[in-house]
């Protein structure tokens, strides 16, 4: 570990622990986290323990900068033994008595949530960025009393300025928005906005797929594309999909439960082609899938999956059906 890791490790926990960083030190911690995938890296193999339970949260406050030094050298050393790890439940407590629990783990469950310095106006409240990284979810409760739960691969930030409260998403959030008349809520996301007063609805804009939509579970929300020159009004039960070309929106009735339910850790598809089923595995299994048969590819399924289920598990499910034969070697499945 370089004292470089040490210098904005010591900065993020104090920003945790006591928000005691001034506003050149919360610049300094969010460009440290966009400058270098390594630091991404670092937080993400964190994070990954966290979420194996693998962290006693009665471990006392770190004595000193050297303790949290051994403690990541520790992480380091043993980080891949966990790295296939897919059962939720798993509870292994390590026995380091010494270690940061109010700092750490304050650190590993804020998911990256950190204030921005506030440059602006007082009409302009600080944002928050919220990170997933594949097999990860959160869900958050904003400063306006709305609750977003965001899916795995994703990058959330939210900010209020003047009336509007804005988030930019890539990836997917199931949104229960807080009503307010006089501050509408707008989600940008992949070229095109949904806007809200109060609501509940999913949008999905990854960037590597080919769909981008908006589910309304309740209330309504306006749909249009990024230009505007285009806008629709959606009913519950509705999803508005955008065009390839950006520039066009379809609407048609759905079973919401299918956009859904992956907040509960379920995937639920119907007639759904097995490039975009392995898109889904890819997020929620931390796997990557490379296809020598690409005619398995177009194939559709439906179905439900569970993220407690292992991918071997999922594969041969999908293999009874098909004459399709896969390997594993680590991380990557090959689909023959």
């Amino acid at each position: 570990m370089n004292s470089k890791n040490d210098y904005y490790i010591t900065l993020i926990s104090k920003q945790l622990s006591t928000g005691g960083t001034s506003e050149k030190e919360k610049e300094e911690i969010l460009e440290w986290i966009k400058k270098d995938k390594d630091n991404e890296v670092l937080y993400f193999k964190l994070k990954e323990i966290c979420d194996a339970g693998m962290w006693n949260t009665r471990l006392k406050e770190a004595n000193s900068a050297t303790e949290w030094k051994l403690l990541l050298e520790k992480i380091n050393e043993s980080s891949n033994t966990f790295q296939q790890t897919k059962t939720p439940f798993l509870k292994i407590v390590f026995s380091y008595t010494k270690y940061a629990a109010v700092l750490l783990v304050g650190m590993l469950i804020s998911f990256l949530i950190f204030r921005y310095p506030t440059k602006y106006s007082l009409e302009k409240d600080p944002g928050l960025v919220i990170i997933t990284g594949k097999g990860e979810r959160t869900k958050t409760i904003l400063p306006d009393g709305t609750k977003v739960w965001i899916n795995s691969c994703s990058s959330f930030s939210y900010h209020k300025e003047g009336k509007i409260r804005s988030v930019d998403l890539k990836g997917e959030a199931y949104f229960q928005v807080k009503k307010d008349s006089l501050h509408p809520f707008i989600v940008n996301s992949s070229g095109f906005s949904v806007k809200a007063l109060g609501t509940a609805f999913i949008v999905t804009g990854y960037e590597n797929s080919n769909e981008l939509s908006t589910v309304l579970v309740e209330g309504s929300v306006c749909v249009g594309t990024e230009n505007q020159k285009e806008q629709t009004i959606i009913k519950p039960g509705q999803k508005a999909t955008l065009s390839p070309n950006r520039k066009n929106i379809a609407v048609q009735n759905v079973d919401t439960e299918l956009y859904s339910a992956w907040r509960f850790g379920e995937s639920r598809f119907v007639n759904l082609t097995f490039e975009e089923i392995a898109k889904r595995l890819e997020r929620s299994h931390r796997v990557t899938f490379i296809f020598h048969n690409q005619r398995i590819k177009h194939l559709t399924f439906s179905g439900t999956f569970f993220d407690y289920e292992s991918i071997d598990t999922i594969l041969n499910v999908i293999k009874i059906n098909t004459h399709m034969n896969y390997t594993i070697q680590k991380d990557i499945i090959y689909i023959y």
